[in-house]
């Protein structure tokens, strides 16, 4: 069962993203929102990654960009073009690359730290026909911090939802901390970047 537990990822957002500015530089509220929607619409795209790895079938997908499940026809077809997509898909959403990482517990509660593209890996390598992986209620962000780096730091708790159908039957639900790495040029406000740090566990609410 300690494979079967690592898969949940992306579920519904309970939270708000913490953010304080130095000084020097702050978010306004019409950047707020725009972050917000950023990150959303990243996390809508992670959540397509992560249905199209599982899947072992044909699959809709959501339009992320109008909230709307479309039949795309998608399936992965060899390990390489799953290399691949982790490659690119890592390297697109995670500010650290391979470096970043995601906690799970296994079957008895235990912690462990994985690299994410070990996790996606393993995540494509589960014996099940068809996932279905559920986020909704995203929230706005209220204010953010601002490191020594000139990035702009928060979190943000995300219930994960997972339902694996096989041979095996697997449903999980758990909490996780993203870390949201917000890149903003000072000189061109509207020139923003969102990314994913790590992945924790969070408490159980």
């Amino acid at each position: 069962m300690k494979t079967l537990k690592l898969i949940t990822l992306i579920g519904i957002l309970l939270c708000s993203i913490n953010l304080s500015a130095q000084e020097e530089y702050s978010i306004n509220q019409e950047q707020q929102e725009e972050i917000n929607q950023r990150f959303k619409l990243k996390l809508c795209e992670f959540q397509n990654l992560l249905e199209t790895l599982a899947n072992k079938e044909y699959m809709n997908t959501v339009d992320c960009e109008n909230g709307v499940t479309v039949n795309t026809g998608k399936k992965i077809s060899s390990e390489e073009d799953a290399r691949i997509l982790i490659k690119n898909a890592v390297n697109r959403y995670f500010a650290y690359g391979d470096k970043s990482l995601i906690e799970v517990t296994n079957s008895k509660g235990e912690k462990t730290k994985r690299y994410i593209s070990s996790y996606l890996q393993g995540l494509y390598q589960l014996p099940y026909k068809k996932v279905n992986i559920v986020f909704a209620n995203t929230c706005m962000i209220d204010s953010i911090r601002r490191g020594v780096d000139g990035l702009f730091y928060g979190t943000i708790v995300v219930e994960q939802r997972f339902t694996g159908k096989g041979e095996l039957m697997y449903t999980d639900k758990e909490f996780k901390s993203f870390d949201v790495i917000v890149d903003v040029d000072p000189d061109e406000p509207n020139k923003i970047e969102v990314k994913i740090g790590d992945i924790l566990v969070a408490e159980q609410r």
